[in-house]
């Protein structure tokens, strides 16, 4: 069975981290291969000390706040919780991402937030993390101050593709928006999937990366009443709207739960 995370808003007061926890930092956008290992070293290290694994993350995110017309995201904050279950994340602390909160020191963050918010015995970072006010703050720069804040920092090599190409959300964009879904899938380690509510065929993929138009095969899985049900279809995608060709029968407005992308036709 897939663990459930629990959601902490902006550093609340927490139950499970009263006796300390391994934190991994990070956006996670689509919890991509690169991600998946910072998460899967902080549960390797949180399994030895007996400790909850926590999933920092900033909602929204930073780039939308602080970038107009940033991109479009991999995974709404909903998907960015799924996924973390699937990598035995106890908890997703979903820091509210504000440009004030943008003008937070790096000694507050680590002080203020790691330490006395989170209790945090470990933190895991990648090699390209930075942080606080104006990116001042390094992986190296947390890894050789941190222990005086009472924990300890981990950095996570970067990992690559098959080209050599280091991980990175932005590569997945760029396969989506090419239609080379096989690229992006080798990159997340996944079927790219999103949400979305279906009605009278046609739904909406707006508030995600932009799809390259064209036919594809999808997996979707639906709820019909009481029960869930898994289909294979073909859907038409066009400036963002989503067609789908031959969905059975269903009540009007029936809410897609997911939705996975196979093949582009």
């Amino acid at each position: 069975m897939k663990k459930q995370a629990k959601i902490q808003r902006h550093f609340a007061p927490c139950a499970e981290l009263k006796d300390g926890c391994v934190v991994a930092i990070g956006n996670f956008d689509g919890v991509h291969k690169g991600h998946q290992s910072v998460l899967k070293a902080a549960k390797d290290i949180a399994d030895k000390d007996n400790l909850p694994t926590v999933m920092l993350t900033f909602e929204p995110h930073p780039r939308r706040v602080l970038t107009p017309n940033a991109p479009g995201r991999i995974t709404p904050f909903a998907d960015k919780v799924r996924l973390a279950g699937r990598h035995d994340v106890d908890v997703v602390s979903a820091v509210r991402f504000t440009k004030p909160y943008a003008g937070t020191s790096a000694e507050t963050f680590m002080k203020e937030h790691l330490s006395e918010s989170l209790n945090a015995r470990h933190v895991v970072v990648g090699d390209d993390f930075a942080f606080g006010r104006g990116r001042e703050g390094s992986a190296e720069a947390m890894q050789a101050t941190s222990e005086a804040y009472g924990f300890k920092t981990h950095i996570v090599p970067a990992v690559t593709d098959t080209a050599g190409v280091e991980m990175a959300s932005t590569l997945i964009r760029q396969a989506l928006q090419n239609g080379e879904l096989n690229h992006a899938k080798d990159l997340l380690g996944y079927a790219p999937t999103f949400k979305l509510r279906f009605c009278d065929g046609v739904a909406r993929l707006s508030r995600y990366t932009p799809i390259k138009n064209g036919e594809y095969l999808t997996r979707l899985l639906y709820s019909k009443g009481f029960h869930e049900n898994v289909e294979l279809m073909r859907v038409v995608i066009k400036d963002g709207e989503m067609a789908v060709l031959d969905f059975p029968p269903v009540e009007h407005g029936m809410p897609v739960v997911t939705l996975e992308l196979l093949e582009k036709f």
